[in-house]
């Protein structure tokens, strides 16, 4: 009967885990270069670059708006960004932005893109930019 038990629980365990899992795919998608330039050809996307205005000044991809990741704003200011439209995130390798869609997560935002390899893997796949 324990035996029993044991394996009921270690199914639902599993299953808990699987549903979590996969509710967490549904809010962000970490997503590459190809698929990345097609979710911003949409008009009503948000598309912002989280990178320093330094690094922003080297180039961007055509219509980001910057909320810098560093900036002592940051939550406040990706806070006014409105939360039942799609949102996409870059920063320089991947690493900011992957942070970022945590932060945007916890502010209720439910349809998040983050650009996997970041404006690195979008300049060396030959994608343009804008200055």
């Amino acid at each position: 009967m324990m035996k029993h038990i044991k394996i009921i629980l270690s199914l639902l365990l599993f299953i808990s885990l699987s549903f979590i899992e996969n509710v967490e795919a549904q809010v962000v998608n970490n997503i590459d270069v190809a698929k990345f330039s097609e979710i911003v050809k949409d008009k009503d996307l948000q598309l912002v670059d989280v990178r320093t205005a330094k690094e922003v000044m080297t180039g961007k991809i055509e219509g980001a708006i910057n909320v810098d990741y560093f900036g002592e704003n940051f939550k406040n200011e990706i806070a006014k960004l409105d939360k039942e439209k799609a949102i996409a995130v870059y920063c320089r390798s991947g690493n900011r932005s992957g942070r970022a869609t945590n932060i945007l997560k916890d502010l209720g935002f439910t349809k998040i893109y983050n650009l996997n390899g970041g404006m690195k893997a979008w300049k060396s796949s030959k994608m343009p930019v804008v200055k």
